[in-house]
């Protein structure tokens, strides 16, 4: 399997989330400075898993690959689901969007950061694919990353759906479901 398949699945993964950003509701509230610490670590991550050309650590093993290439392809699926079912309300950076709602359905339901989820799912099968050291390392960078973001983004959620938040973290785990 050549890395063309795993970078084919990326550039869909990529294409989505450009022509999706365009419609997106009027934001009222950003973040600012936190959101640079978690873009700085998630580009490293990437950097680290397509950009380096690092020591494979697994050589070339079809069914590696190829579950790899699964994973990859279930987490942009994933991810992908849980962009359309947020819709509007979507945004690159931490926000609430005018109007913004809570949404709990679809991949929501699992987890309450599906998107990231399906991304963590997508690196690490894309790892599995590559074989490299630098695309291991760059899992945990990449969790660092999204952790950081999601605990500012509950911050956001709970003071703008108050009671109704906090019972839907109580319910539903943050990236895995019934485990974390």
């Amino acid at each position: 399997m050549t890395q063309a398949w795993f970078a084919a699945v990326w550039l869909v993964w990529l294409g989505v989330w450009i022509v999706a950003a365009f419609w997106s509701k009027r934001t009222v509230r950003r973040e600012r400075a936190a959101g640079l610490l978690h873009r700085i670590l998630l580009m490293a991550a990437y950097v680290m898993l397509f950009g380096l050309k690092g020591h494979r650590v697994f050589g070339g093993n079809p069914a590696w690959e190829w579950m790899g290439f699964a994973l990859t392809l279930a987490g942009a699926g994933l991810g992908i689901w849980a962009r359309f079912t947020i819709g509007r309300n979507w945004s690159a950076a931490v926000t609430i969007k005018e109007g913004h709602t809570l949404v709990r359905e679809g991949p929501y339901r699992a987890v309450r950061h599906p998107i990231y989820s399906g991304l963590l799912l997508a690196m690490l099968g894309t790892a599995m694919g590559y074989g490299t050291l630098t695309g291991w390392l760059s899992l945990p960078v990449a969790f660092v990353a999204l952790w950081f973001k999601l605990r500012i983004e509950e911050g956001y959620m709970r003071a703008q759906f108050g009671e109704e938040y906090l019972a839907y973290q109580r319910g539903v785990k943050a990236l895995v479901p019934g485990v974390l």
